[in-house]
């Protein structure tokens, strides 16, 4: 699925993105094959870490962090390259250009204020995984939409080091449909309980909610 731009650019830096939108539907449409989605090196009852394959054949890692509302919360893993795509797409329509929305070149990207941060994080994430991204995606007056809640600076480095597919945290259902919808791979969104269930991942007594509320019922 991909869109027909024509939003008036009304800047040199708009024109570059819509450039940058047309040489990727055109590599797409040439025999693309998708990536596979990133492996799972561990799962526990506090946490799932993925293997990211960069593009220096290199492994960074990420890891998401299970709750109490692990229900709401959806796993979807995307390929990096649609992802990238569908970012610059919905950024190109957006009026509001707030760093949480607006999608700059992959070039560009290692120029960003934060990207320090990023380089520092994941340099030594084989033992402190980085934590998934948490975006939100759906239709804005009839054009894709992709935001995020926290995750920009992290995802830029991802698509810079050449990442070919990395799991998204997703807050709910519509959402997390959306996003698979334009840039999903391997299996459909999954919420972290039922990714819990899938592994037969067991929470010990003394952290569930029944513990809890049975501690905070004697007070």
């Amino acid at each position: 699925m991909f869109t027909k731009i024509f939003v008036p650019i009304n800047n040199h830096y708009g024109y570059l993105k819509k450039l940058e939108c047309f040489k990727l539907e055109t590599q797409f449409t040439q025999n693309y094959t998708s990536p596979l989605p990133p492996e799972m090196e561990s799962i526990n009852h506090k946490r799932a870490v993925w293997n990211i394959n960069l593009g220096n054949n290199k492994i960074c890692r990420m890891r998401n962090e299970f709750g109490c509302i692990d229900d709401k919360f959806y796993i979807v893993h995307v390929d990096a390259l649609k992802f990238y795509y569908y970012w610059l797409v919905s950024s190109i329509y957006l009026d509001d250009q707030h760093r949480s929305n607006h999608c700059i070149l992959r070039k560009d990207m290692p120029n960003d204020y934060k990207f320090k941060h990023a380089i520092d994080g994941f340099s030594i994430s084989e033992h402190n995984p980085v934590p998934l991204a948490f975006v939100s995606a759906r239709f804005e007056r009839g054009n894709p939409y992709i935001g995020f809640t926290n995750g920009v600076t992290r995802t830029m480095w991802l698509l810079a080091n050449g990442a070919r597919s990395f799991p998204i945290e997703v807050r709910d259902k519509e959402s997390a449909k959306h996003l698979y919808e334009f840039a999903g791979i391997g299996e459909p969104p999954i919420t972290y309980q039922e990714l819990r269930n899938k592994f037969n991942v067991k929470v010990p007594y003394y952290e569930s909610r029944e513990f809890l509320e049975s501690l905070y019922n004697e007070t």
